[in-house]
């Protein structure tokens, strides 16, 4: 083959190829322009949007379903809404959302666990700003509440919640009940087995403490669902201060019916899961044949009544805020906020 013909053929193919993307370039599919500059239905938000006529009217005519709409009373409404207004409240020459839809969008989100598209037809917001808000309004409502909700209880209070463990769950010295809890998330991007738990499924830990009153006194949200219970307390603010005994625990002191003299350190309670302290009482453990004297097994009873407040706490939490229903679809810094929103609420 002569290089006159070579020329030709490499021409040849080079023609083709050309042919080939050039008819490629003109059969992709282009890319739609944006119909609205701002969807009508968005601009409907005060006529037909949720916040300036649904909650409006019950709030008004209908408590009951105020109260089931938001998880809470309107007089709460108010009260929560003037102490996180001024911080997501936004200032914009464009008409802004008002601090109160802001709200009732986030609570709405926490109460039902619904979606942002379904929000934003409820509430006539876009889907974008539908998620920063409840992003923003969670973080504000931890930042804000948890000074006042959940502040670290001094010496007096914690004498408080031992007469009530005594009197309302006959076990003296008790000052808490601590556990842990799995709020399932969708696995994060290249996370690994990182939040992988023991019931195959992916997930943050929320440990607790609470009061005999079922109040939460502590928390600690966000640890890895592959960590066991016992790795959570150790690596929590709240375990290290308990291993370091600065938690303003009272001084021991006798028991109701003592009769050796031997003062008692006061304590919180939890179950097998959590390794055993001065301050960290757990139940007794069957011998080998699987059996344990009637002392420990009267000590095992008490101590499981006492504990299984911060289960219930737990149950109380999931019932009020049906988010934690479903598995939470979202980066694992605003599931922590969400979980965080949820308890600094719950009083």
């Amino acid at each position: 083959m002569s290089d006159v013909e070579v020329k030709a053929l490499l021409l040849g193919s080079i023609a083709t190829l050309l042919s080939i993307k050039l008819k490629l370039k003109s059969t992709k599919k282009t890319r739609k322009r944006k119909r609205f500059g701002i969807h009508p239905m968005l601009l409907q938000r005060k006529s037909q949007g949720f916040y300036d006529n649904l909650i409006n009217e019950i709030r008004i005519h209908d408590p009951y379903m105020f109260f089931n709409f938001t998880r809470m009373s309107s007089s709460s409404f108010d009260k929560l809404l003037s102490l996180v207004g001024p911080d997501i409240a936004k200032k914009s020459l464009r008409e802004s959302i008002s601090p109160g839809c802001r709200l009732a969008i986030t609570l709405r989100f926490l109460a039902t666990g619904d979606s942002y598209p379904s929000l934003s037809y409820s509430f006539r917001v876009a889907v974008p700003t539908i998620c920063n808000i409840i992003r923003e309004t969670c973080l504000v409502l931890w930042n804000v509440l948890f000074p006042i909700v959940l502040k670290t209880p001094n010496e007096e209070m914690l004498k408080k919640f031992e007469k009530e463990f005594c009197t309302k769950w006959s076990l003296p010295n008790c000052v808490g009940a601590i556990d842990g809890k799995h709020v399932t998330i969708q696995a994060p991007y290249k996370s690994g087995s990182t939040f992988f738990n023991y019931k195959k499924n992916f997930s943050i830990v929320l440990l607790g403490v609470c009061n005999a009153d079922y109040m939460f006194t502590y928390v600690d949200i966000g640890a890895y669902g592959s960590q066991s219970d016992g790795g959570v307390l150790n690596q929590s603010q709240f375990g290290q201060k308990l291993s370091t005994n600065s938690l303003n625990l009272p001084s021991p002191k006798l028991l109701p019916v003592s009769s050796n003299g031997l003062q008692i350190p006061h304590f919180f309670v939890g179950d097998e899961a959590f390794p055993l302290r001065s301050n960290l009482m757990r139940p007794y453990s069957k011998g080998r044949n699987g059996t344990m004297p009637e002392d420990e097994k009267i000590f095992n009873d008490r101590l499981s009544r006492a504990r299984r407040i911060i289960e219930n706490v737990f149950g109380i939490l999931v019932a009020r805020f049906r988010i934690f229903h479903r598995t939470i679809n979202a980066f694992p810094e605003t599931v922590d906020n969400i979980v965080k929103a949820c308890t600094s609420i719950e009083k």
